[in-house]
């Protein structure tokens, strides 16, 4: 978005609140915790057989697959705000 802001030649008028208004729409409308953390489940045990050298147990399954989501969430959360700042940087309100 900084690129398209900063050396586009189209203007499109408040394209930033387009951006920022489908990234929470996607939340809402695609993210469905249960499917993602059954989505997740086998990469995630995978994962924690390399790591622990052993078969996790579903409650270290549990405890990591949150731990993803957690992070999931947190990554909406920064993209958010670096579209505001950005917002804030070119000053198109």
């Amino acid at each position: 978005m900084a690129l398209f802001l900063q050396f586009s030649t189209y203007q499109l008028p408040k394209i930033q609140y387009v951006i920022l208004g489908a990234l929470i729409a996607s939340q809402y409308f695609f993210y469905r915790e249960k499917d993602f953390r059954r989505r997740i489940e086998s990469d995630v045990t995978g994962i924690l057989k390399k790591e622990l050298g052993r078969i996790p147990s579903r409650k270290e399954i549990h405890a990591r697959s949150s731990l993803v989501i957690h992070y999931r969430g947190l990554s909406i959360v920064v993209s958010v705000l670096s579209i505001l700042s950005l917002m804030v940087y070119f000053k198109e309100f």
